[in-house]
């Protein structure tokens, strides 16, 4: 609840559009129980990624996201049928690229500052006043 989601696939029905984020406003387990009668059981989780309570294995997981531009009110779905990225997840992959390209130019700026360094000439002492007799 709360967290931030990317689709990684449109879902038109939804009005859920590829590589945008969603407010996740709900989350729960759907499933049903079967002791001589069938009973349809929600359950809420806290997180998308949390443990199972026991005995829902078989529950489906459902979220309710959620976007003032594309929706009036928030919208079910299963993680499945959106392809679910959570934000955290979309940052570390951009992370996993970011960095080698940022240590690389890191680098570059090192060398051509060592590079004057090294080459250029030293600093001029400013020139002493002539001393009169």
């Amino acid at each position: 609840r709360g967290s931030v989601v990317i689709a990684t696939q449109d879902v038109p029905s939804l009005r859920i559009v590829q590589s945008q984020s969603y407010q996740v406003t709900d989350l729960y387990l759907q499933g049903t129980f079967e002791d001589g009668r069938r009973i349809i059981e929600r359950i809420p989780v806290e997180q998308i990624d949390c443990a199972r309570p026991p005995g829902t294995d078989s529950f489906t997981l459902y979220l309710k996201l959620f976007s003032a531009q594309y929706h009036t009110e928030p919208v079910i779905c299963t993680p499945d049928e959106i392809g679910l990225v959570t934000l955290r997840d979309e940052v570390m992959d951009s992370l996993k690229i970011a960095v080698p390209i940022l240590g690389f130019w890191i680098s570059v700026c090192i060398l051509f500052w060592s590079y004057g360094t090294i080459t250029s000439p030293p600093p001029s002492s400013p020139s002493a006043p002539p001393v009169s007799a």
